[in-house]
């Protein structure tokens, strides 16, 4: 009897696991988009009792949206970033350094398309600090840490997924150029 039944069996335990499967595919994606709209009615619903600042909304609301939004749509474009001039003498790039509010700045060579390091303004501290040399001895270029290059269309979502797990706050955005 078992063996007659057999195949019969493993047909039915094939159907049946095929459908929960699909059955599970289907519901988890109704329980994210579920899960996303109740977020957005539960913060509208405070909005409008008027227990959450507009700022908060806004606030809230973009966080659901990461996952839809770009990093070029909020990253500081080229013209706009502060950088120094590996071949700047290191007195000049101090002085620019000490000016500038920014703690990571890129540094580029011939071009400032040519971004070869992030200079931490912690590492230029402590070169600084405990270094026997002249300021003028130190080399920028090995105080550097490499650039972190990421594709222009990276959502912000993986994108600061990637932050946390790489342990980096700072990231070069490529074009599909390269530049």
């Amino acid at each position: 009897f078992i063996f007659i039944l057999y195949p019969f069996a493993k047909i039915m335990q094939f159907i049946v696991n095929s459908l929960i499967q699909v059955s599970k595919n289907k519901y988890r994606k109704i329980d994210l988009i579920s899960a996303t709209e109740e977020l957005r009615a539960f913060i509208e619903l405070h909005n409008q009792d008027g227990s959450i600042a507009k700022e908060d909304k806004d606030m809230l609301e973009s966080i659901l949206d990461l996952s839809e939004t770009e990093v070029n749509a909020i990253m500081t474009h080229r013209k706009n970033m502060f950088m120094v001039d590996a071949d700047g003498d290191n007195k000049t790039i101090i002085e620019n350094i000490v000016k500038s509010p920014f703690t990571r700045i890129p540094i580029w060579k011939e071009s400032k398309d040519n971004i070869i390091g992030v200079l931490h303004v912690k590492d230029i501290l402590k070169a600084e600090m405990y270094s026997t040399k002249n300021i003028d001895e130190i080399d920028f270029l090995k105080l550097a840490t490499k650039p972190w290059f990421i594709p222009e269309g990276t959502n912000l979502r993986d994108q600061l997924l990637a932050f946390r797990n790489e342990r980096s706050h700072f990231a070069v955005v490529v074009d599909e150029y390269g530049s």
